[in-house]
């Protein structure tokens, strides 16, 4: 947990949340989460020494290089978020031999060299190598993937045993694949009806997916208030305008509109647009 790590986080420093990533030896650490800081360099072999590492997210920085093959020696890894930044190489081959992961994010980076298919005959609750340059040909077993959600060239394939937050809401029981159920939370069954609802209120026909931190946190259990929504056919102010004109048509109260708009150089690739909403954030953005 946070708290049980939180002695330990004093030993990881990035000069300033920028420049060179840097960390220092301690086996203990459970958690590592530095997303979002602007962090430069290569992600180190030295990330090998946390063995005991279970959670580890790097995402929407800037750092460049291959992942290290000590990044192999963290056999307990669950979770790995790296996406959005501009590293490149193959994707480490040891991944495939850590069988208790759940949740690995790779995209939009450089990433090179034939899909990792060991991956996807892990016991995987999702994979997203999407917007690489990965190349090669999938195999013709693909079907037979126990990965529950895979994202290939920013594309979503339907597999057997597919799993969406908004499928949850047809059946509010829970959404089931082998081994797993997830039940939404009566406030997210309400959210994602309003959601929904305002999609047809505003003339629309969107498909809207659940992405980002909740479906991982929600996967693995743990309550989340911060959903990002990905459209396919409009921006997500326009969106976020949309759900404020039907909540008001409900005579609920509505807030402010901030768009974050897109900025490469900051790992800010896309513009996005945050309201809140029933006591939740949320991000909307195109795809």
């Amino acid at each position: 947990s946070l708290a049980g790590s939180a002695s330990f986080l004093s030993t990881l420093t990035t000069t300033a949340s920028r420049g060179p990533f840097r960390l220092l030896y301690r086996r203990q650490l459970e958690l590592f989460i530095w997303g979002s800081n602007d962090i430069t360099g290569t992600l180190p072999v030295s990330i090998g020494a946390f063995t005991a590492l279970e959670y580890l997210d790097v995402s929407f920085n800037r750092l460049t290089g291959s992942q290290p093959p000590s990044l192999g020696n963290c056999t307990r890894l669950v979770s790995l978020e790296a996406e959005d930044n501009a590293m490149t190489g193959p994707i480490l081959a040891s991944l495939g031999q850590r069988s208790q992961l759940l949740y690995v994010d790779l995209s939009a980076c450089s990433f090179i060299g034939a899909v990792l298919l060991v991956l996807l005959h892990l016991p995987l609750l999702y994979l997203d190598l999407s917007r690489n340059a990965l190349s090669g040909s999938l195999p013709a077993t693909l079907w037979n993937t126990t990965v529950v959600q895979l994202q290939l060239n920013n594309h979503r394939l339907s597999l057997k045993n597919i799993m969406s937050a908004f499928g949850a809401v047809a059946d509010p029981v829970a959404a089931r694949v082998p081994g797993l159920q997830l039940h939404l939370t009566a406030e997210e069954q309400q959210l994602f009806e309003l959601l929904l609802k305002s999609v047809a209120f505003n003339g629309k026909i969107s498909t809207l997916r659940a992405a980002g931190g909740w479906v991982r946190d929600r996967i693995l259990q743990k309550d989340s208030k911060n959903i990002d929504i990905a459209l396919d056919d409009q921006s997500g102010i326009e969106f976020a305008n949309g759900v404020n004109a039907y909540s008001q048509s409900l005579g609920m109260e509505t807030r402010t509109i901030t768009v974050i708009l897109a900025n490469p150089d900051q790992s800010k690739h896309l513009e996005t647009a945050n309201l809140r909403v029933l006591g939740f954030e949320i991000d909307c953005v195109h795809l």
